[in-house]
């Protein structure tokens, strides 16, 4: 098993969800982290969504031992915004 960090700041509500299933993130005031245990040598997936002001920025790290998957953007109009699906592999 590998521990993946999750990191995301700029948001003032989130959701991440690993192969389906929710994870809990904990606010520490000026980011959202947490962490969940993957599977080595195999493929996951990943969606991460933010909700805030129209045009809030946000960035977001996905971070195994190995790599790392780094995430941008802005709000939409709606205040929100996602990853989408997003595969990792470990």
């Amino acid at each position: 098993m590998s521990v993946i960090k999750i990191a995301i700041k700029g948001a003032d509500d989130v959701a991440f969800t690993w192969d389906g299933a929710d994870v809990p993130l904990n606010s520490t005031g000026t980011s959202w982290k947490g962490t969940v245990n993957a599977e080595v040598n195999s493929k996951h997936l990943y969606v991460i969504t933010v909700w805030g002001t129209s045009g809030q920025g946000w960035t977001a790290t996905v971070a195994a031992p190995d790599h790392t998957n780094k995430h941008a953007g802005h709000m939409s109009p709606g205040g929100f915004d996602t990853s989408g699906d997003t595969e990792f592999e470990v």
